[in-house]
Protein backbone atom coordinates (compact mmCIF):
# COMPACT_ATOMS: atom_id res chain seq x y z
CA UNK A 1 0.00 0.00 0.00
CA UNK A 2 2.99 2.37 1.06
CA UNK A 3 4.46 1.43 -2.05
CA UNK A 4 1.40 2.05 -4.30
CA UNK A 5 0.84 5.39 -2.76
CA UNK A 6 4.56 6.65 -3.53
CA UNK A 7 4.39 5.73 -7.12
CA UNK A 8 1.15 7.60 -7.43
CA UNK A 9 3.07 10.77 -5.71
CA UNK A 10 5.95 10.74 -8.18
CA UNK A 11 3.94 10.61 -10.78
CA UNK A 12 2.07 13.06 -10.28
CA UNK A 13 4.86 15.28 -9.17
CA UNK A 14 6.34 13.78 -12.58
CA UNK A 15 3.03 15.05 -14.81
CA UNK A 16 3.35 18.49 -12.83
CA UNK A 17 6.60 19.55 -13.80
CA UNK A 18 6.03 18.38 -17.65
CA UNK A 19 2.81 20.52 -17.47
CA UNK A 20 4.54 23.54 -15.72
CA UNK A 21 7.34 23.34 -18.02
CA UNK A 22 5.11 23.37 -21.04
CA UNK A 23 2.96 26.20 -19.57
CA UNK A 24 5.90 28.73 -19.12
CA UNK A 25 7.61 27.63 -22.72
CA UNK A 26 3.99 28.65 -24.54
CA UNK A 27 3.61 31.61 -22.93
CA UNK A 28 7.08 33.75 -23.28
CA UNK A 29 6.72 34.67 -26.77
CA UNK A 30 3.18 35.90 -26.54
CA UNK A 31 4.69 38.10 -23.73
CA UNK A 32 7.84 39.62 -25.72
CA UNK A 33 5.30 40.52 -28.48
CA UNK A 34 3.25 42.36 -26.18
CA UNK A 35 6.45 44.37 -24.93
CA UNK A 36 7.17 44.97 -28.26
CA UNK A 37 4.19 46.45 -29.29
CA UNK A 38 3.92 48.57 -26.26
CA UNK A 39 7.60 49.70 -27.26
CA UNK A 40 6.45 50.32 -30.75
CA UNK A 41 3.46 52.43 -29.39
CA UNK A 42 5.97 54.05 -27.04
CA UNK A 43 8.05 55.32 -30.45
CA UNK A 44 5.02 56.22 -32.42
CA UNK A 45 3.73 58.60 -29.46
CA UNK A 46 7.36 60.36 -29.17
CA UNK A 47 7.52 60.55 -32.89
CA UNK A 48 4.15 62.19 -32.79
CA UNK A 49 5.22 64.58 -29.74
CA UNK A 50 8.27 65.41 -32.10
CA UNK A 51 6.61 66.23 -35.14
CA UNK A 52 3.63 68.37 -32.63
CA UNK A 53 6.75 70.57 -30.82
CA UNK A 54 8.67 70.72 -34.55
CA UNK A 55 5.23 72.15 -36.30
CA UNK A 56 4.64 73.81 -33.36
CA UNK A 57 8.60 75.89 -33.33
CA UNK A 58 8.22 76.73 -36.93
CA UNK A 59 5.08 78.55 -36.71
CA UNK A 60 6.69 80.68 -33.83
CA UNK A 61 9.24 80.44 -36.44
CA UNK A 62 7.19 82.07 -38.71
CA UNK A 63 5.47 84.52 -36.48
CA UNK A 64 9.09 85.99 -35.79
CA UNK A 65 9.91 85.91 -39.71
CA UNK A 66 11.67 89.53 -40.30
CA UNK A 67 9.86 90.66 -43.52
CA UNK A 68 12.47 93.98 -43.26
CA UNK A 69 15.15 91.99 -43.12
CA UNK A 70 14.61 89.56 -45.48
CA UNK A 71 13.64 92.83 -48.18
CA UNK A 72 17.30 94.38 -47.34
CA UNK A 73 18.80 91.00 -48.30
CA UNK A 74 16.67 90.79 -51.47
CA UNK A 75 17.32 94.64 -52.26
CA UNK A 76 21.49 93.36 -51.66
CA UNK A 77 21.39 90.39 -53.68
CA UNK A 78 19.79 92.10 -56.81
CA UNK A 79 21.94 95.17 -56.88
CA UNK A 80 24.57 92.67 -56.69
CA UNK A 81 22.67 91.18 -60.11
CA UNK A 82 22.71 94.26 -62.07
CA UNK A 83 25.20 93.81 -63.74
CA UNK A 84 24.21 90.43 -64.71
CA UNK A 85 20.55 91.37 -65.40
CA UNK A 86 21.56 94.57 -67.71
CA UNK A 87 23.50 92.21 -69.68
CA UNK A 88 21.10 89.94 -69.74
CA UNK A 89 18.22 92.24 -70.95
CA UNK A 90 20.45 93.79 -73.64
CA UNK A 91 20.86 90.33 -75.03
CA UNK A 92 17.37 89.31 -75.44
CA UNK A 93 15.86 91.54 -77.63
CA UNK A 94 19.10 92.77 -79.75
CA UNK A 95 20.22 95.28 -77.21
CA UNK A 96 16.80 97.16 -77.85
CA UNK A 97 15.21 98.48 -74.52
CA UNK A 98 11.93 99.19 -76.45
CA UNK A 99 11.01 95.63 -77.32
CA UNK A 100 11.77 93.56 -74.30
CA UNK A 101 8.49 92.81 -72.58
CA UNK A 102 9.82 89.56 -70.37
CA UNK A 103 13.15 88.10 -69.48
CA UNK A 104 12.79 84.45 -67.82
CA UNK A 105 16.42 83.62 -66.03
CA UNK A 106 16.15 79.99 -64.91
CA UNK A 107 19.78 79.52 -63.43
CA UNK A 108 21.24 76.97 -65.24
CA UNK A 109 24.96 75.83 -64.29
CA UNK A 110 26.32 78.43 -66.75
CA UNK A 111 23.80 80.87 -65.96
CA UNK A 112 25.14 80.80 -62.31
CA UNK A 113 28.75 81.18 -63.08
CA UNK A 114 28.54 84.24 -65.07
CA UNK A 115 25.98 85.58 -62.42
CA UNK A 116 28.33 84.97 -59.63
CA UNK A 117 31.45 86.35 -61.73
CA UNK A 118 29.45 89.99 -62.37
CA UNK A 119 28.55 90.20 -58.68
CA UNK A 120 32.30 89.49 -58.29
CA UNK A 121 34.15 92.45 -56.65
CA UNK A 122 37.21 93.71 -59.34
CA UNK A 123 41.11 92.22 -58.26
CA UNK A 124 42.81 93.85 -61.41
CA UNK A 125 45.20 91.28 -61.17
CA UNK A 126 44.41 91.56 -64.96
CA UNK A 127 43.43 94.93 -66.43
CA UNK A 128 43.95 94.96 -69.90
CA UNK A 129 42.64 94.89 -73.75
CA UNK A 130 41.97 91.58 -75.36
CA UNK A 131 40.69 89.55 -78.64
CA UNK A 132 38.16 87.90 -77.77
CA UNK A 133 36.33 84.73 -79.55
CA UNK A 134 35.05 81.55 -78.83
CA UNK A 135 37.96 79.94 -78.84
CA UNK A 136 39.66 81.71 -76.49
CA UNK A 137 40.96 85.55 -76.24
CA UNK A 138 44.69 86.76 -76.30
CA UNK A 139 46.01 89.96 -74.70
CA UNK A 140 46.20 92.44 -77.23
CA UNK A 141 47.30 96.46 -75.86
CA UNK A 142 46.55 98.05 -78.86
CA UNK A 143 43.10 96.26 -79.78
CA UNK A 144 40.22 98.95 -80.84
CA UNK A 145 37.19 98.69 -78.15
CA UNK A 146 34.17 99.94 -79.50
CA UNK A 147 31.43 99.04 -82.06
CA UNK A 148 34.29 99.39 -85.05
CA UNK A 149 37.16 97.63 -82.89
CA UNK A 150 37.63 93.77 -82.44
CA UNK A 151 39.14 93.75 -78.56
CA UNK A 152 37.00 94.00 -75.47
CA UNK A 153 38.52 95.29 -71.88
CA UNK A 154 38.62 92.88 -69.28
CA UNK A 155 39.23 92.99 -65.55
CA UNK A 156 40.21 90.13 -63.59
CA UNK A 157 37.39 89.18 -60.85
CA UNK A 158 38.55 87.59 -57.07
CA UNK A 159 38.55 83.49 -57.38
CA UNK A 160 37.31 83.27 -53.85
CA UNK A 161 34.43 85.74 -54.02
CA UNK A 162 32.86 84.07 -57.54
CA UNK A 163 32.90 80.56 -55.33
CA UNK A 164 31.32 82.22 -52.27
CA UNK A 165 28.91 84.44 -54.18
CA UNK A 166 27.87 80.91 -56.05
CA UNK A 167 26.90 79.34 -52.36
CA UNK A 168 25.63 82.99 -51.41
CA UNK A 169 23.10 83.99 -54.47
CA UNK A 170 21.83 80.01 -55.31
CA UNK A 171 23.34 77.52 -52.80
CA UNK A 172 25.55 75.56 -55.22
CA UNK A 173 29.19 75.49 -55.52
CA UNK A 174 30.73 77.33 -58.53
CA UNK A 175 30.80 74.94 -61.83
CA UNK A 176 34.19 76.57 -63.73
CA UNK A 177 33.51 74.53 -66.48
CA UNK A 178 30.65 76.27 -67.73
CA UNK A 179 32.20 79.51 -67.73
CA UNK A 180 32.42 80.65 -71.50
CA UNK A 181 35.68 81.26 -72.74
CA UNK A 182 34.01 83.73 -75.20
CA UNK A 183 31.48 86.59 -74.97
CA UNK A 184 28.41 85.57 -75.41
CA UNK A 185 26.81 89.35 -75.14
CA UNK A 186 28.90 91.70 -77.65
CA UNK A 187 28.16 94.45 -75.03
CA UNK A 188 29.28 92.85 -71.57
CA UNK A 189 30.18 89.36 -70.22
CA UNK A 190 31.79 87.07 -67.89
CA UNK A 191 34.40 84.80 -69.41
CA UNK A 192 37.33 82.09 -68.59
CA UNK A 193 40.85 82.33 -68.52
CA UNK A 194 43.77 79.81 -67.41
CA UNK A 195 46.25 80.67 -65.11
CA UNK A 196 48.19 77.29 -64.53
CA UNK A 197 46.56 74.65 -63.91
CA UNK A 198 43.46 76.74 -62.70
CA UNK A 199 40.62 78.53 -64.25
CA UNK A 200 39.59 82.12 -63.49
CA UNK A 201 37.46 84.74 -64.47
CA UNK A 202 37.23 87.96 -65.96
CA UNK A 203 34.51 90.84 -67.07
CA UNK A 204 34.64 92.18 -69.95
CA UNK A 205 33.52 94.77 -72.16
CA UNK A 206 33.30 96.54 -75.53
CA UNK A 207 33.25 100.04 -73.42
CA UNK A 208 30.43 101.52 -76.02
CA UNK A 209 27.99 103.80 -74.73
CA UNK A 210 24.38 102.27 -75.19
CA UNK A 211 22.69 105.54 -73.83
CA UNK A 212 21.10 102.85 -71.08
CA UNK A 213 20.75 102.09 -67.62
CA UNK A 214 19.38 99.56 -64.78
CA UNK A 215 18.12 100.35 -61.37
CA UNK A 216 16.60 98.51 -58.60
CA UNK A 217 14.26 100.40 -56.49
CA UNK A 218 11.60 99.42 -53.49
CA UNK A 219 11.40 95.29 -52.63
CA UNK A 220 8.24 93.46 -51.51
CA UNK A 221 8.52 90.14 -50.00
CA UNK A 222 5.96 87.35 -49.46
CA UNK A 223 5.74 83.81 -48.60
CA UNK A 224 3.74 81.72 -51.58
CA UNK A 225 2.65 78.23 -51.06
CA UNK A 226 6.13 77.31 -48.73
CA UNK A 227 8.37 79.29 -51.73
CA UNK A 228 9.53 82.73 -50.57
CA UNK A 229 9.08 85.72 -53.92
CA UNK A 230 10.37 88.45 -54.02
CA UNK A 231 9.64 91.89 -56.19
CA UNK A 232 12.07 94.29 -56.99
CA UNK A 233 10.31 97.09 -58.75
CA UNK A 234 12.85 98.64 -61.29
CA UNK A 235 14.00 100.70 -63.88
CA UNK A 236 15.97 99.68 -67.33
CA UNK A 237 16.11 101.73 -70.42
CA UNK A 238 17.57 104.90 -71.66
CA UNK A 239 18.82 107.09 -69.07
CA UNK A 240 17.42 110.17 -69.66
CA UNK A 241 14.37 109.11 -68.47
CA UNK A 242 15.91 108.16 -65.27
CA UNK A 243 17.36 111.28 -65.33
CA UNK A 244 14.04 113.17 -66.04
CA UNK A 245 12.40 111.59 -63.34
CA UNK A 246 14.53 109.73 -60.75
CA UNK A 247 12.74 106.28 -58.63
CA UNK A 248 10.54 105.50 -62.06
CA UNK A 249 10.01 101.83 -62.58
CA UNK A 250 9.15 100.65 -65.93
CA UNK A 251 9.60 96.86 -65.13
CA UNK A 252 9.10 94.91 -61.63
CA UNK A 253 11.59 91.78 -61.15
CA UNK A 254 10.13 88.33 -59.57
CA UNK A 255 12.36 86.22 -57.25
CA UNK A 256 11.96 82.33 -56.58
CA UNK A 257 14.00 82.22 -53.79
CA UNK A 258 14.16 78.99 -50.78
CA UNK A 259 14.98 79.27 -47.50
CA UNK A 260 19.05 78.34 -47.13
CA UNK A 261 20.50 79.12 -43.54
CA UNK A 262 24.52 78.34 -45.26
CA UNK A 263 23.86 81.42 -47.31
CA UNK A 264 24.49 85.02 -46.27
CA UNK A 265 21.00 86.11 -47.61
CA UNK A 266 19.26 83.54 -45.52
CA UNK A 267 17.77 82.32 -48.82
CA UNK A 268 18.91 81.24 -52.50
CA UNK A 269 17.47 82.01 -56.03
CA UNK A 270 16.32 79.39 -58.20
CA UNK A 271 14.85 81.42 -61.11
CA UNK A 272 14.09 85.18 -62.18
CA UNK A 273 10.96 86.54 -64.16
CA UNK A 274 11.55 90.54 -65.65
CA UNK A 275 8.36 91.59 -66.84
CA UNK A 276 7.12 95.38 -68.37
CA UNK A 277 4.72 96.69 -66.02
CA UNK A 278 2.19 100.03 -66.97
CA UNK A 279 2.90 102.54 -64.31
CA UNK A 280 0.80 105.05 -63.01
CA UNK A 281 4.08 107.57 -62.97
CA UNK A 282 4.08 108.82 -66.06
CA UNK A 283 7.77 110.40 -66.39
CA UNK A 284 5.93 112.93 -68.15
CA UNK A 285 5.24 114.37 -64.85
CA UNK A 286 8.61 115.60 -63.77
CA UNK A 287 9.81 118.84 -64.15
CA UNK A 288 11.25 118.93 -67.72
CA UNK A 289 14.71 118.82 -68.00
CA UNK A 290 16.97 119.15 -71.16
CA UNK A 291 19.00 115.98 -71.84
CA UNK A 292 19.35 113.28 -74.88
CA UNK A 293 15.75 112.19 -75.93
CA UNK A 294 14.26 113.62 -72.43
CA UNK A 295 12.09 116.94 -73.22
CA UNK A 296 9.00 115.11 -74.94
CA UNK A 297 6.81 117.24 -73.01
CA UNK A 298 5.07 120.50 -74.41
CA UNK A 299 6.40 123.32 -72.88
CA UNK A 300 5.69 127.66 -73.18
CA UNK A 301 8.58 128.64 -74.08
CA UNK A 302 9.91 132.56 -73.59
CA UNK A 303 11.66 132.69 -77.63
CA UNK A 304 14.44 134.98 -77.94
CA UNK A 305 15.74 134.43 -81.33
CA UNK A 306 15.75 131.90 -84.10
CA UNK A 307 18.47 131.05 -87.10
CA UNK A 308 18.77 128.81 -90.00
CA UNK A 309 22.42 127.71 -88.80
CA UNK A 310 22.07 125.65 -85.61
CA UNK A 311 25.46 127.25 -84.82
CA UNK A 312 24.10 130.70 -84.13
CA UNK A 313 21.84 129.23 -82.19
CA UNK A 314 24.33 127.22 -79.71
CA UNK A 315 25.87 130.49 -79.32
CA UNK A 316 23.36 132.39 -78.24
CA UNK A 317 22.30 129.56 -76.11
CA UNK A 318 26.12 129.82 -74.27
CA UNK A 319 25.67 133.75 -73.52
CA UNK A 320 22.49 133.32 -72.44
CA UNK A 321 23.76 130.65 -69.94
CA UNK A 322 26.59 133.33 -69.34
CA UNK A 323 24.21 135.53 -68.13
CA UNK A 324 22.49 133.48 -65.61
CA UNK A 325 20.15 132.46 -67.60
CA UNK A 326 18.37 128.88 -68.45
CA UNK A 327 18.19 128.95 -72.14
CA UNK A 328 17.50 125.73 -74.65
CA UNK A 329 18.17 125.40 -78.57
CA UNK A 330 15.17 123.69 -80.17
CA UNK A 331 15.05 122.19 -83.61
CA UNK A 332 11.54 123.66 -84.65
CA UNK A 333 10.27 120.54 -87.14
CA UNK A 334 10.19 118.26 -84.24
CA UNK A 335 7.46 120.67 -82.63
CA UNK A 336 3.43 120.91 -83.60
CA UNK A 337 3.24 124.62 -83.07
CA UNK A 338 6.59 125.65 -84.45
CA UNK A 339 7.76 126.04 -87.89
CA UNK A 340 8.07 122.94 -90.24
CA UNK A 341 11.05 124.46 -91.99
CA UNK A 342 14.41 123.67 -90.52
CA UNK A 343 15.19 126.43 -87.57
CA UNK A 344 17.33 126.43 -84.54
CA UNK A 345 14.81 128.53 -82.10
CA UNK A 346 16.15 129.58 -78.64
CA UNK A 347 13.91 129.84 -75.69
CA UNK A 348 14.49 130.88 -72.11
CA UNK A 349 13.10 128.22 -69.75
CA UNK A 350 10.25 125.96 -70.33
CA UNK A 351 7.46 126.38 -68.10
CA UNK A 352 4.25 124.07 -67.69
CA UNK A 353 1.90 127.49 -67.99
CA UNK A 354 1.81 130.74 -69.79
CA UNK A 355 1.70 132.50 -66.81
CA UNK A 356 5.31 131.30 -65.75
CA UNK A 357 6.67 131.66 -69.09
CA UNK A 358 5.53 135.14 -69.11
CA UNK A 359 7.30 135.99 -65.21
CA UNK A 360 10.46 135.35 -67.33
CA UNK A 361 10.50 138.34 -69.89
CA UNK A 362 11.41 141.01 -67.57
CA UNK A 363 14.21 139.24 -66.63
CA UNK A 364 15.43 137.87 -70.73
CA UNK A 365 15.25 142.16 -71.46
CA UNK A 366 16.92 143.24 -68.35
CA UNK A 367 19.68 140.92 -69.45
CA UNK A 368 19.84 143.00 -73.50
CA UNK A 369 17.30 140.95 -75.01
CA UNK A 370 14.41 142.50 -76.15
CA UNK A 371 11.34 141.10 -78.23
CA UNK A 372 11.10 137.67 -76.63
CA UNK A 373 7.87 136.29 -76.81
CA UNK A 374 6.03 133.25 -75.27
CA UNK A 375 4.74 130.65 -77.25
CA UNK A 376 3.42 127.12 -76.55
CA UNK A 377 5.25 124.21 -78.56
CA UNK A 378 2.76 121.93 -78.68
CA UNK A 379 2.97 117.98 -78.77
CA UNK A 380 6.77 116.80 -80.19
CA UNK A 381 5.92 115.26 -83.13
CA UNK A 382 9.76 113.09 -83.33
CA UNK A 383 13.19 113.51 -81.65
CA UNK A 384 15.46 113.88 -84.59
CA UNK A 385 19.23 113.13 -85.30
CA UNK A 386 22.24 113.23 -87.34
CA UNK A 387 23.69 109.60 -87.73
CA UNK A 388 27.16 109.22 -89.12
CA UNK A 389 28.42 107.34 -91.41
CA UNK A 390 32.14 107.00 -91.75
CA UNK A 391 33.38 103.84 -93.43
CA UNK A 392 31.76 101.73 -96.03
CA UNK A 393 30.67 98.19 -94.82
CA UNK A 394 30.48 99.01 -91.34
CA UNK A 395 26.43 98.62 -91.22
CA UNK A 396 25.17 95.27 -90.63
CA UNK A 397 22.75 94.41 -93.26
CA UNK A 398 20.44 91.51 -93.45
CA UNK A 399 17.17 90.95 -95.20
CA UNK A 400 15.40 92.13 -91.97
CA UNK A 401 16.98 94.44 -90.41
CA UNK A 402 19.98 96.97 -90.58
CA UNK A 403 22.37 97.70 -87.59
CA UNK A 404 24.15 100.61 -87.27
CA UNK A 405 26.94 101.40 -85.11
CA UNK A 406 27.31 105.07 -85.26
CA UNK A 407 27.70 108.72 -83.95
CA UNK A 408 24.94 110.63 -83.67
CA UNK A 409 24.14 114.67 -83.40
CA UNK A 410 21.08 116.04 -81.86
CA UNK A 411 19.28 118.38 -83.80
CA UNK A 412 18.56 120.49 -80.93
CA UNK A 413 21.61 121.65 -79.69
CA UNK A 414 21.36 119.78 -76.18
CA UNK A 415 25.02 119.07 -76.02
CA UNK A 416 24.96 115.30 -76.37
CA UNK A 417 26.46 115.66 -79.81
CA UNK A 418 28.32 112.99 -81.59
CA UNK A 419 27.27 110.66 -79.31
CA UNK A 420 27.95 106.68 -80.19
CA UNK A 421 24.56 104.95 -81.21
CA UNK A 422 23.54 101.48 -82.11
CA UNK A 423 20.60 102.02 -84.25
CA UNK A 424 18.09 99.65 -85.71
CA UNK A 425 16.31 99.73 -89.15
CA UNK A 426 14.15 97.59 -90.21
CA UNK A 427 10.60 97.27 -92.00
CA UNK A 428 9.06 99.38 -89.97
CA UNK A 429 11.21 102.36 -91.23
CA UNK A 430 9.80 105.08 -93.53
CA UNK A 431 11.44 107.64 -96.08
CA UNK A 432 9.35 110.80 -95.08
CA UNK A 433 6.94 112.11 -97.78
CA UNK A 434 9.08 115.17 -98.04
CA UNK A 435 12.70 113.00 -98.44
CA UNK A 436 14.68 114.27 -101.58
CA UNK A 437 15.27 110.46 -102.94
CA UNK A 438 18.12 111.46 -105.61
CA UNK A 439 20.36 112.03 -102.25
CA UNK A 440 20.14 108.17 -102.04
CA UNK A 441 22.45 106.63 -104.64
CA UNK A 442 20.62 103.51 -106.05
CA UNK A 443 17.37 104.04 -104.55
CA UNK A 444 14.27 102.66 -106.86
CA UNK A 445 10.49 104.16 -106.49
CA UNK A 446 8.94 102.45 -103.91
CA UNK A 447 12.23 100.86 -101.83
CA UNK A 448 11.77 101.33 -98.53
CA UNK A 449 14.73 102.26 -96.10
CA UNK A 450 15.90 98.42 -95.44
CA UNK A 451 15.30 97.47 -99.20
CA UNK A 452 17.64 100.47 -100.01
CA UNK A 453 20.09 99.18 -97.71
CA UNK A 454 19.84 95.70 -99.06
CA UNK A 455 20.63 97.04 -103.09
CA UNK A 456 22.71 99.98 -102.11
CA UNK A 457 26.46 99.89 -102.80
CA UNK A 458 28.23 99.77 -99.59
CA UNK A 459 29.73 103.33 -100.25
CA UNK A 460 26.49 105.02 -100.87
CA UNK A 461 25.40 104.55 -97.18
CA UNK A 462 28.05 106.38 -95.68
CA UNK A 463 27.54 110.07 -94.69
CA UNK A 464 25.31 112.11 -92.84
CA UNK A 465 21.56 111.15 -92.42
CA UNK A 466 18.68 112.97 -90.68
CA UNK A 467 16.26 110.53 -88.77
CA UNK A 468 13.80 110.47 -86.15
CA UNK A 469 13.98 107.92 -83.80
CA UNK A 470 12.12 106.24 -81.45
CA UNK A 471 14.32 104.36 -78.17
CA UNK A 472 17.12 102.96 -80.91
CA UNK A 473 15.11 102.51 -83.64
CA UNK A 474 15.00 104.13 -87.13
CA UNK A 475 11.22 105.23 -87.62
CA UNK A 476 12.22 108.04 -90.18
CA UNK A 477 14.51 108.80 -92.92
CA UNK A 478 14.64 112.27 -93.58
CA UNK A 479 17.80 113.13 -95.64
CA UNK A 480 20.82 111.87 -96.64
CA UNK A 481 24.02 114.58 -96.95
CA UNK A 482 27.86 114.60 -97.14
CA UNK A 483 30.61 116.03 -94.77
CA UNK A 484 30.69 120.13 -95.10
Amino acid sequence: MKKKSLIIILCLVFCGIIAGCGKSTADEPSEKIEEEESEEKDKEVKKKEKKKKEKKEKAEKKEEFDTEAAEASLKEMSDSLTGFLWASMMKENDYDVSETKEVMIPFTDEEKIRAAVFASDEDYEIDSTFVLGMGGFSEDKTAETGPDGDGFHGISVSKKDVEQNCLDLFGTEASWDYLPVGPMCDLFDAVSYEKGDDVYALIVDREIETETDIENHECTFVEEDGKYIGRVNMFWGYWGELDQNPGYSNYVAEYTLEPDENSKYGMVIKEICITAVESDEDPGDAEIQDGFGTFDEPFYGVWVGASKEKQESVDLVDDLNAKGLDAYCIYTPEWENLNSDSYWCVTVGKSATKESAQELIADVESAGYKGAYVKYTGLRLSHRIYYYQYVAGDAKITPSKVTLDVDTEEMSGTGYDEGPMTLIVDSDTVFDAACDMQAFPGYKKGDSPLEWFNSADPQDTVGVFEVSIEGNHVERFYGSYWWD
